[in-house]
């Protein structure tokens, strides 16, 4: 994450609802070592958004408007990949009133080299501010109970291992626990004080079975009391 691409982005003015959400997650995913390049599926994802031609709406008017530009790139197979994004951070806040703003060019001088990536670096991680992690992390763990504590516990285990490992470790364990009766699924702060991401995942087919079992031996004994 850079912390200069997101605070640029939050200050942006005069931008639409839905021009915000995409600019600020794509300033979240940027990184200052390798670049911002995320899928229009991630950015949809993200952006709590199930339509993907609204994002590229979105994006073509940012890109009109100079907060970003977008490079097309391929494998070196030739399949085409995610888009490099190139963010300009230095249009739209302190260039409002300069010749920058008015030209909608004079800003592109100025560009942080660092924003700029080779396909060397295509499968380096990006990673994420602790906020929209914690949001994100918390749609998906499969119990929603405690979510102060639960915010407390992300935030001192992303500084521990990193937003990433964390949200890629979750939805795995939602799915491996999706059998189970909410009530045998530790706590989201209990799964990420004992770091959780470490464990072994469940197949469930068997525990199926066996909580199914007892639940019907359980509903039996009730009847015959």
């Amino acid at each position: 994450m850079s912390i200069k691409a997101l605070v640029w982005a939050l200050n942006l003015p005069d931008l639409s609802d839905g021009e915000y959400r995409v600019l600020t997650r794509l300033a979240d995913r940027h990184n200052p070592d390798f670049g911002c390049f995320p899928s229009i599926r991630k950015v949809a994802e993200d952006c709590n958004k199930k339509s993907r031609s609204s994002i590229f709406n979105h994006l073509n008017s940012l890109e009109k408007k100079g907060f970003i530009k977008r490079i097309h790139r391929v494998r070196p197979d030739g399949q085409q990949t995610s888009n490099e994004y190139i963010l300009y951070f230095d249009k739209g806040v302190q260039d409002l009133d300069g010749e920058g703003a008015k030209s909608g060019l004079g800003c592109i001088q100025n560009l942080d080299t660092n924003n700029h990536i080779t396909n060397n670096h295509i499968n380096k991680p990006i990673l994420r501010s602790v906020n929209l992690g914690f949001e994100e992390f918390w749609r998906e763990y499969p119990r929603g109970v405690g979510k102060p504590h639960a915010e407390k516990a992300f935030k001192k285990a992303s500084q521990r291992v990193g937003v990433d490992k964390i949200l890629d470790a979750v939805k795995p364990f939602a799915v491996s626990v999706s059998h189970k009766p909410k009530k045998f699924i530790p706590h989201p702060a209990t799964w990420l004080n004992r770091d959780g991401w470490n464990d072994d995942l469940e197949d469930g087919k068997d525990d199926n079975i066996d909580y199914k079992f007892r639940n019907m031996v359980n509903d039996i004994a009730r009847v015959q009391r």
